[in-house]
């Protein structure tokens, strides 16, 4: 699924900007500008092979993903990331943190460690031959964000719960001024959300926050939720920067929401 699929030049590609989101199904991409996303795919990934072959497979067989963009947002779909201040970090670390959290890193496994947001860097663990893959296309242009990162970043005004959906998981955030809780969990289905939010509710009144959903698949989810919590959005800013007739399809079927936010 794709939409503006006409050719991009070098040229064009030197004042916009790359997202690619990676998870262990899919790799999609949006071409960002100053005015929001402008061409977005995805595609599936085999799950039979390694996922730095078929990453690798990807980017060589697909020109857009090779041109010389003025900058790449990269967003890996993991639960395999810890969130630490920016001042208890060093560039190695992340060892440390991933055995304290019960995080496993394998032989072949990179800990990249991410450029602070609002005073939080994150560590993730990433398969080191896409990585490298990666490095050696999009080298210094190249910043890494995780999905908790980017919703900690987010300006949405009042107490918000913002979940987003990528792969098999949900990333939670809740804020109220500043960041209060930040986990990713996997959901699959509504009643496993459910119930993450009852658990939350234990701690924040939740009927006063908002809940902000994005990511893939959430139109169901949205009809659930709104049964039993009032306040539950879609995010407005990016419906209004896409073409009307693909305002919902997209969003749902593509991650949209964290690519254009990566470049905000």
């Amino acid at each position: 699924m794709s939409f503006e699929a006409q050719n991009i030049t070098p040229e064009q590609a030197t004042v916009r900007s790359l997202a690619l989101q990676i998870s262990g199904q899919d790799l999609q991409f949006c071409i960002l500008t100053n005015k929001g996303p402008i061409r977005s795919a995805r595609y599936g990934l085999d799950s039979n092979l390694p996922l730095s072959a078929t990453v690798s497979q990807l980017i060589r067989d697909e020109e857009v993903l090779r041109l010389p963009y003025k900058k790449i947002y990269l967003i890996p779909v993991t639960e395999k990331v810890c969130l630490v201040p920016t001042e208890l970090t060093t560039p190695e670390g992340g060892q440390a943190y991933m055995q304290a959290h019960g995080i496993p890193v394998g032989q072949d496994d990179q800990i990249i460690r991410t450029d602070p947001v609002q005073g939080i860097a994150a560590y993730i663990v990433l398969p080191q031959p896409v990585w490298q893959e990666l490095q050696a296309l999009y080298g210094q242009r190249m910043q890494v964000l995780h999905p908790l990162q980017i919703a900690a970043r987010k300006t949405h005004q009042g107490p918000t719960v913002e979940i987003n959906f990528a792969g098999d998981w949900a990333n939670i955030t809740v804020k109220d001024v500043r960041l209060q809780y930040c986990e990713v969990l996997p959901c699959t289905e509504a009643a496993e959300l459910l119930f993450y939010l009852q658990q939350l509710n234990k701690q924040y009144d939740l009927q006063d926050y908002d809940l902000l959903i994005t990511g893939e698949g959430i139109e169901q989810i949205r009809k659930i939720l709104k049964g039993y919590y009032r306040k539950t959005l879609v995010d407005k800013e990016l419906r209004s920067s896409l073409p009307k007739a693909l305002r919902n399809e997209e969003i749902n079927h593509n991650n949209l929401i964290y690519c254009f936010d990566a470049d905000r």
